[in-house]
């Protein structure tokens, strides 16, 4: 299990070490915030989205975003403040876009016709778009190096656990957790050209 105490007898990098032109003092400052703060972030946005794995991949967009836009944010509050307050509000967005989704669900669902009645289900190119999305993806993380891809592959086609990952690759479970956070920025740099046709 994580120990979810950050140590407090080791020292917190600061923004500036983030922001470093060195990106291996980078690379380390990050890695030092991922293994002080995962489990209580993910423990966080828990209790927000009453789901595990929804959780990490809030922590996890978080430390992305973090890691991508270093040397842009402006902070003028603690590490420890501006990480839980980036998780709850990334937390809080997932939460009203389901909601929003229940909604249209509910809308949709009181106006549709029963089955068989002339509905015709979803629209014909919706299977075949989501087919060519997962292409796309799964293409751009065979692209990506062997750690990052057996990383992603574990954590979302065999959906294993933390600890299942962190075995079967030797190495800690923080160490699986950073390599995931990493894995998921490469992807997303990979794939930033898709937001912009969908």
């Amino acid at each position: 299990m994580v120990d979810a105490t950050p140590d407090v007898g080791a020292s917190i990098p600061s923004f500036a070490d983030l922001a470093s032109d060195d990106a291996e003092h980078a690379a380390v400052a990050h890695d030092h915030l991922i293994r002080t703060y995962y489990a209580l972030l993910c423990d966080s946005a828990e209790s927000y989205l009453g789901d595990r794995l929804a959780a990490e991949e809030v922590t996890d967009a978080v430390f992305a975003r973090i890691w991508d836009r270093r040397r842009e944010l402006q902070i003028r509050t603690t590490i420890a403040a501006y990480l839980f307050g980036a998780v709850r509000n990334a937390a809080r967005n997932v939460v009203a876009k389901r909601r929003f989704a229940e909604r249209r669900g509910a809308e949709a669902m009181a106006g549709a016709e029963p089955p068989g009645m002339g509905s015709g289900g979803a629209a014909p190119g919706t299977a075949v778009e989501e087919e060519e999305l997962r292409t796309i993806v799964w293409t751009a993380v065979a692209a990506l190096p062997e750690r990052a891809r057996a990383i992603l592959t574990l954590r979302w086609r065999m959906q294993l656990e933390w600890r299942e990952i962190a075995d079967a690759l030797s190495m800690t479970v923080n160490a699986a957790q950073v390599q995931h956070t990493r894995a998921l920025a490469q992807l997303r740099r990979r794939l930033s050209w898709v937001a912009d046709i969908l």
